[in-house]
Order: C-alpha cells, then sequence, then structure tokens
C-alpha cells in the first residue's frame, strides 16, 4: 500500500474515534453546562463526563495541529513575532521586537 493511502486510512480512523467522542461528550451537554456554572465536578459521575469532554477536545486539537501540519506544512517553530521560522528569524535577540 502506498504512503499516502496509509496516511488517508489512518486519517479516516483518527477522525472517526474523535467523532465517537465528541458524540459522548455531545450526549452530555447539559450536565457539562452545569459542571461549569457550578465551578467543576460534584460527584463522580460529573468527574467522568468532564474527562469525556476534555479528552474529546485533546482529541480534536492533535488532529486538528496533524491536519495543520499536512496540509499547510506548519510543523516549523515560528519566531516570537510570528513573521518567520524560529530557525529563520532575522534578529538574535531574546524578545522580539517585531512583536506589537
Amino acid at each position: 500500500m502506498a504512503k499516502t493511502e496509509t496516511e488517508d486510512l489512518l486519517l479516516m480512523q483518527c477522525e472517526k474515534i474523535v467523532n465517537e467522542t465528541w458524540s459522548k461528550a455531545a450526549m452530555h451537554y447539559d450536565v457539562l453546562q452545569q459542571i461549569i456554572y457550578h465551578g467543576g465536578p460534584t460527584t463522580d459521575n460529573e468527574e467522568a463526563i468532564l474527562m469525556i469532554a476534555a479528552n474529546a477536545a485533546l482529541q480534536k486539537m492533535t488532529l486538528d495541529k496533524a491536519l495543520d501540519e499536512q496540509y499547510f506544512n506548519t510543523d516549523r517553530e515560528m519566531s516570537l513575532c510570528g513573521f518567520n521560522a524560529h530557525d529563520e528569524c532575522p534578529c538574535d535577540r531574546e524578545i522580539c521586537r517585531l512583536k506589537t
């Protein structure tokens, strides 16, 4: 199997897992609102629901970062100003003066 086909299959599997986790979190949307409103979980059940939501958010952020790196080649660390790649920054200052 070609590398791109394997990557596409892995990407689809990751998206499937993320969608399943988001669906679990969405089923408890009202409970999540109450947890946030009250400032945190008060029972073991609420804590489990909060962990499901946190896991879903982490998976989504990880998938989004991987997609950004794949499609936009953003895997390079940027300088503090955000205009240049960190290893191609024209200055060697600790605090970038271009950042405003």
